[in-house]
């Protein structure tokens, strides 16, 4: 399925293609009239599916991963948000708690929003928090893998 490079799955261009076609049809068919990204990994994404459909995209600037989260202020375009369905966006869900944060901020700070869409390319297999999200909207994943991602495209 992947290659591998130093013990690392490799994500090139044909699954980048998968993913795009695949959230596509998921902004069609659910009637997405915004994308948040999370910065940084999913930002190419993000750019991608806002230009292919001209959705408003958000970036949050927000992660726990590496203790520089900051909740109380995060870094947010809000005001390219509009009312409707919202596609939130990420390109690793390790434990969950990044994107957790970032869907009860985005809850308690845009509450005439419509549906959520949660959505990460890979979802860590020790990852127990998937229920967690679903509290919040639909929540897909593309691969899961506990592996060290390297993604092609845009690393």
């Amino acid at each position: 399925m992947f290659t591998t490079r130093d013990n690392k799955l490799v994500y090139e261009i044909r699954d980048y293609q998968k993913t795009v076609t695949g959230l596509l049809d998921l902004i069609k068919q659910n009637d997405i009239k915004n994308i948040v990204s999370i910065y940084r990994g999913s930002i190419p994404l993000g750019v991608k599916l806002s230009n292919q459909y001209n959705l408003p995209l958000s970036i949050i600037d927000y992660q726990t991963r590496d203790k520089v989260g900051n909740k109380t202020d995060p870094y947010w375009m809000k005001d390219a948000i509009q009312n409707g369905n919202v596609l939130v966006i990420d390109d690793i869900l390790d434990t969950g708690k990044t994107m957790i944060d970032v869907l009860k901020f985005i809850k308690d700070d845009k509450k005439d929003l419509g549906d959520m869409f949660i959505h990460t390319i890979f979802k860590a297999k020790s990852n127990t928090n998937s229920s967690e999200l679903e509290k919040f909207g639909k929540f897909t994943f593309d691969y899961e893998s506990d592996a060290w991602v390297i993604f092609e495209p845009w690393e």
